[in-house]
């Protein structure tokens, strides 16, 4: 995990880069009531948030759950920590930023209990971006407001969702600009489309398409953490418990065993959170889209789409 490690997520590196190009090709549009004001305050913001860069500090402390209903004790992780152990910072692009706090407060409302926020990064994360967001836009010809969704496919129980800057007016001209972002999770739209597409059962099967999302969500969020389950200290009891999150918002039953540290097994672990996971979204596909060729040209795990909204003050 590393020092800097803010999360589970792999944090290689939150520097996304919006090449300046993509700004040129952002679309306005219009909702059916809206009329256009200045569809350039928007790309102009737009821009801003895709160049400028920040740090946001935080602490990992709200992470450091310690029991779960799915899983036994671990009975080597009673140690507590400093404030100064559990503090990170993170640097990277405004929009990576805004990108993450999607993320992080992705809802697992899967029927099966209380929605659970697994990916939350800590206390203070989501709270210091918009202040320093906040600063940025202050001054600016339009006032702002910036929405930015995660979700795994169109319509899912899972879904992150952060706002920032100003509420949007239910009147009066308005331009709005979209794009989309890399989440911190693998791109995995490919391979369903391929998965489905092959013929034979799995083309009229969604569970090939369920699987995929499911495991891009559980692999992309924890990766191998094998080196931090044998591990001490904050790495190992942080990697501890974004598995305890993640098995209750899943119902999932891990083994004790697999998460003590003289016999941890991170890929049974994480096999054991995707098999459920996948059989929860399969129901969801299978309710929301006509075919698994749909489904699959839906998913979206590895995107947050960001909208950016301004007006005349």
């Amino acid at each position: 995990m590393g020092d800097r490690a803010v999360s589970t997520v792999a944090d290689v590196s939150l520097a996304l880069v919006l090449v300046l190009a993509s700004v040129a090709v952002f679309v306005a549009f219009l909702d059916a009531d809206e009329t256009v004001h200045d569809p350039v305050g928007a790309s102009h913001t737009a821009e801003t948030l895709g160049t400028a860069t920040l740090n946001v500090s935080y602490s990992l402390e709200p992470v450091l759950e310690t029991e779960s209903e799915h899983v036994p004790a671990v009975g080597d992780d009673d140690a507590t920590y400093s404030a100064a152990d559990l503090e990170r910072s993170t640097h990277g692009t405004t929009m990576g930023h805004i990108a993450r706090a999607a993320l992080t407060d992705a809802r697992f409302d899967l029927g099966i209990g209380e929605v659970s926020s697994p990916f939350a990064v800590g206390d203070g994360f989501t709270e210091t971006l918009e202040e320093r967001l906040l600063v940025s836009l202050v001054g600016a010809r339009f006032a702002a407001n910036v929405t930015a969704v995660w979700e795994p496919f169109e319509g899912a129980s899972v879904r992150g969702t952060a706002r920032f800057g100003e509420p949007i007016p239910h009147d009066g001209q308005r331009s709005v600009v979209r794009t989309t972002v890399p989440s911190e999770l693998p791109e995995t739209r490919a391979d369903a489309i391929a998965a489905v597409g092959k013929g034979g059962s799995a083309s009229d099967n969604y569970g090939p398409v369920a699987t995929l999302v499911a495991e891009g969500l559980i692999d992309g969020a924890l990766g191998d953490r094998q080196r931090e389950l044998e591990t001490d200290g904050v790495e190992r009891a942080v990697v501890v418990s974004r598995y305890l999150q993640f098995a209750d918002a899943v119902g999932a039953t891990l083994e004790s065993d697999n998460l003590e540290r003289a016999s941890a097994d991170a890929t049974a672990l994480n096999d054991a959170l995707v098999d459920p996971l996948a059989t929860r979204l399969e129901t969801e596909l299978e309710r929301r889209f006509g075919t698994p060729q749909e489904a699959a040209r839906a998913v979206s795990v590895g995107e947050v789409t960001v909208a950016i909204t301004t007006w005349t003050r």
